[in-house]
C-alpha cells in the first residue's frame, strides 16, 4: 500500500500567499477528508469474523452479527439509532420464482434526530435447498441486503473494495485487531509465604 508523505507546517504556504486555485483545491480537499470521516471510520474489517468462500472465483465473506454489533457501535441500538425496513417481492418481473425476493432499506438517525435512508437493495435467495424448501430463504435474502445496504455506507468497505485479497494488507488488518497482550505485573510471592506460614501453623 501507498504511503502519502505528512508536510510538515514550514512546507505549508501561508494562505494569503496562495493562488486562487490552490486555495480551492485545498478547501476540495478538507472536503473530502470531512465527508469520507465516516466511511474511514468503518471500513476496516476485523479478519476474525470473515471467511473465505470458494464458489466461482472465490470470495470474502463477513458474519452478519459482527456488521451488525459495528452498526450498533456507531449508531446505538437496532430498532432505536438506526434499523432495517422489509418488504417481500413477489413480482415476477422482479424477481424469478423460484427465489425469494426482498427489498431491503437500511436507516439511521443523524445528530438531529431525523431519520436517513440509504440505498434500497433487492436481496434473494433460493427458495429451495435441494429437493426440500428452505425455510430459512427469506432470513437469508434479508441478510445479504443488510450486508450490502451497510456496505454503501463504509462498513466493511476493505472486503468489498478487494483489499482482503492483498496478503500485505491482510496482515496490517490482522495486526490492527489484534488483541493486546496482558500481562499480570502483580508480584503475589509475599502474599503466597504469608499463605504457606499460616497453612503451617494451624
Amino acid at each position: 500500500m501507498s504511503k502519502v508523505k505528512e508536510k510538515t507546517a514550514e512546507e505549508f504556504l501561508p494562505v494569503e500567499e496562495m493562488s486562487e486555485e490552490e486555495k480551492a483545491k485545498m478547501v476540495e480537499q478538507e472536503q473530502r477528508l470531512e465527508n469520507l470521516e465516516f466511511w474511514n471510520s468503518v471500513e476496516k474489517t476485523d479478519p476474525t469474523y470473515t471467511k473465505h468462500v470458494a464458489v466461482g472465483r472465490g470470495f470474502t465473506a463477513i458474519d452478519a452479527h459482527y456488521q451488525i454489533r459495528e452498526a450498533t457501535a456507531k449508531w446505538g441500538i437496532l430498532g432505536s439509532g438506526w434499523g432495517v425496513e422489509t418488504e417481500p417481492i413477489s413480482d415476477a418481473a422482479s424477481v424469478d420464482p423460484s427465489l425469494v425476493g426482498v427489498r431491503v432499506t437500511i436507516w439511521y438517525l443523524d445528530d438531529s434526530g431525523n431519520r436517513c435512508y440509504g440505498v434500497p437493495i433487492i436481496a434473494t435467495s433460493k427458495k429451495h435447498f435441494g429437493q426440500n424448501a428452505d425455510s430459512d430463504a427469506f432470513k437469508k435474502a434479508t441478510t445479504d441486503g443488510i450486508t450490502k445496504g451497510l456496505s454503501y455506507f463504509g462498513f466493511n468497505a476493505d472486503v468489498f473494495l478487494g483489499k482482503f485479497d492483498d496478503n500485505k494488507y491482510l496482515q496490517e488488518v490482522t495486526e490492527h485487531f489484534k488483541e493486546p497482550e496482558v500481562v499480570d505485573t502483580v508480584d503475589l510471592s509475599e502474599s503466597r509465604e504469608v499463605l504457606r506460614e499460616e497453612f503451617a501453623n494451624n
